[in-house]
């Protein structure tokens, strides 16, 4: 059972909007808020500033084989070849910056059909592999990115790790050719599975804890269909497509995909991590159609 921490502060200001955010729950040992005006979830500055827990990523070189990353692309190259047809669809040029990046997976798979592809990445466990692996210089920041120079910016699991959410993504917006789409991929902060034990708990009134996708060092907001809309279109952008999915959606969430390089295989899953942890991730499918998908998926013009 989590231990509640000291709540000195009722009310924190939003990172998005800066309304008024009403203590709502206890999730990892500390105080989550929704914004009272864009709904989004979020701790605290001092909470979200901590230091990440995910600075030793692809450190592990017995891991973080060439034989084991190439395996993954390949393994993922049907999916996301799924995603660049959507942005063909959407007339997208090509040209792709990709924040927060990783080892390059989704760019080695665009500059394999000819576009042009630039990452952004601070781990630099991660641009080393992708300069070893795929042949694909990473940046660490927008220095010396020309404005007006990428027709496609995505932001694939990366929001939901930022302090400053608007102070971030003003970053790239002017890197975004005229007429340029930005397409956005996050967990969802109140899925399905979520929101029912969220539901049952404030009915028995018996503890302040709320389940969310959010620990400290890591996941530092909540997105909703709502919050995410918010933030782009108070920067300009217009939204063209927004929906959830849950897990077993072959373009963005396929059956057991880690969210991060891979899909594990079922028979390496234990039963208790199936039923409590993927099953749920499942079930959520039921949510989909009405804000409460696993994922929320974004596509926005300029």
């Amino acid at each position: 059972m989590e231990s509640s921490p000291i709540n000195s502060h009722l009310n924190e200001l939003c990172p998005s909007c800066s309304a008024v955010g009403c203590f709502a729950g206890i999730t990892n040992n500390e105080n989550v808020y929704i914004c009272s005006d864009c709904g989004l979830w979020f701790y605290n500055k001092d909470v979200r500033n901590r230091q990440s827990t995910d600075e030793e990523w692809y450190a592990d070189n017995k891991k973080h084989t060439e034989e084991f990353i190439l395996s993954c692309q390949a393994e993922m190259a049907p999916v996301f070849h799924r995603q660049i047809n959507v942005l063909k669809k959407l007339e997208a040029k090509k040209s792709i910056l990709d924040v927060g990046c990783g080892i390059g997976l989704f760019l080695s798979i665009t500059k394999e059909i000819g576009w042009h592809v630039q990452g952004i990445e601070k781990n630099p466990n991660a641009a080393r592999l992708a300069k070893k692996i795929f042949d694909i210089e990473l940046k660490s920041s927008t220095e010396n990115i020309k404005q007006n120079s990428f027709s496609v910016l995505r932001f694939s699991h990366v929001l939901e790790h930022v302090s400053q959410p608007v102070e971030f993504i003003e970053l790239f917006l002017p890197k975004l050719a005229a007429d340029g789409i930005i397409v956005v991929i996050v967990p969802n902060g109140r899925p399905l599975t979520y929101s029912i034990v969220n539901m049952f708990r404030k009915v028995l009134g018996t503890s302040s804890r709320l389940t969310a996708p959010m620990s400290p060092g890591h996941h530092v907001l909540g997105f909703t269909n709502r919050s995410l809309r918010h933030l782009f279109e108070q920067r300009g952008m217009k939204t063209i497509r927004m929906f959830n999915v849950s897990m077993g959606n072959q373009t963005y969430f396929p059956m057991l995909y880690d969210g991060l390089m891979t899909r594990l295989k079922f028979k390496d899953i234990d039963l208790r991590t199936l039923i409590r942890y993927w099953l749920p991730m499942f079930f959520d499918n039921i949510g989909n159609s009405f804000g409460r998908g696993q994922w929320i998926i974004a596509y926005f013009k300029k």
